[in-house]
């Protein structure tokens, strides 16, 4: 995983490109691989940040693995997940843009680059405005989620 972070996610659209084809489906593989990883690093993080002795007490109490799982593990490692939502937000927006400026000849990535290429200033700023729009909306669906998700990280955060 760790080298797979380090390397640029965008070099490996020639390998899908060959492998899925110009399309939808190089453009999913794309964004898969550039959030999941993301979302892989957040998880592992917030599974590994759980109280031992949360477990160690469930346990005691006779829970069983999916308990221990579903009761304690997933709520406390629940906000590191969803921050790891929202980062791969940003990811997943540069990473379609990315994959219609080269394999695509429509979308937003796509028409920026042609914008771009005819120094139409305007359209360009239209574009990137749209994407901002899109990762600002996207972000606050996902900050809404994680308060029904999660009320109680919400709760400490305003006593606190």
């Amino acid at each position: 995983m760790a080298a797979l972070y380090a390397s640029p996610q965008v070099a490996f659209l020639p390998l899908l490109i060959i492998w899925l084809g110009i399309g939808f489906t190089s453009k999913v593989a794309l964004v898969f691989i550039g959030t999941g990883i993301i979302m892989i690093i957040n998880t592992e993080t917030g599974v590994a940040q759980v109280d031992p002795r949360l477990i160690e007490t469930a346990r005691s109490f006779t829970a069983s693995e999916r308990q221990v799982l579903t009761k304690i593990v997933l709520p406390a490692a629940l906000p590191v997940i969803l921050a790891g939502m929202r980062l791969s937000v940003g990811r997943a927006l540069v990473m379609v843009v990315v994959a219609e400026i080269y394999a695509s000849n429509r979308g937003l990535g796509y028409l920026i680059f042609q914008a771009g290429g005819m120094y139409d200033t305007a359209q360009v700023f239209v574009g990137v405005g749209i994407l901002a729009a899109a990762g600002v909306t996207l972000t606050a669906l996902l900050r809404t989620i994680e308060r029904w998700l999660a009320p109680w990280q919400f709760d400490a955060r305003q006593s606190g």
